[in-house]
């Protein structure tokens, strides 16, 4: 099923990964990131889901770290994928972003397309200072996940026992209007943690 609404074209689309990947130093394939971007735009479930990923030793995803960092489960890891696929994988029908090619601007990628198609995303981690905010980076996957909704004029609009808060699109401009150089550009301002909390509470997102 095709979305009604498709603001980036290929072309667009890599011209602004190329601009963003050169200026952050990243090196990995458009072709991955558009792949990424028009799996999350028609995914048949409509929706998508989002949290922290938390690996074991072995690789294998798992809820919870040593630390007691809360992450997506396995469960929801086969709840969430397209009937026909073995995995939740976003590029193959499912609604949780779990690629082998990973950077920053593909994550992106996944949530424009969500966005664009105006899905409501779901929170599978706990919203916590530590699923939100880390010392290197100023946010974590989570966090930046989260200034993307805000951009994108997603709001709060309650939670679900089994599916975490969810976040719904409230503002169908903004969210036509989420770019991967907005993203990046906003990602870069917020360059420290009483910054992007500060924008985070603004836009009502924590």
């Amino acid at each position: 099923m095709k979305a009604e609404y498709m603001p980036y074209t290929k072309p667009a689309f890599e011209a602004d990964f190329q601009k963003v990947n050169s200026s952050s130093g990243q090196n990995t394939s458009s072709d991955v990131a558009w792949a990424v971007y028009v799996g999350a735009l028609n995914t048949p479930l409509k929706m998508q889901v989002f949290g922290r990923h938390i690996r074991g030793r072995d690789g294998e995803i798992i809820a919870k770290s040593q630390q007691g960092q809360a992450g997506i489960t396995q469960d929801e890891m086969k709840n969430f994928k397209h009937p026909e696929s073995e995995s939740a994988d976003s590029l193959t029908g499912g609604s949780i972003l779990n690629v082998p090619e990973w950077s920053p601007t593909i994550n992106d990628s996944w949530i424009c397309g969500g966005v664009h198609s105006r899905q409501p995303f779901h929170a599978a981690s706990p919203l916590i200072n530590d699923n939100i905010f880390e010392r290197t980076f100023v946010l974590t996957v989570t966090g930046r996940e989260l200034v993307g909704l805000a951009l994108a004029g997603y709001r709060k609009t309650g939670g679900d026992p089994k599916l975490g808060v969810v976040f719904q699109s409230t503002q169908t401009a903004k969210a036509e209007d989420l770019t991967l150089i907005s993203y990046n550009t906003k990602i870069a301002e917020l360059n420290t943690e009483e910054k992007a909390r500060a924008f985070l509470k603004k836009n009502g997102m924590i």
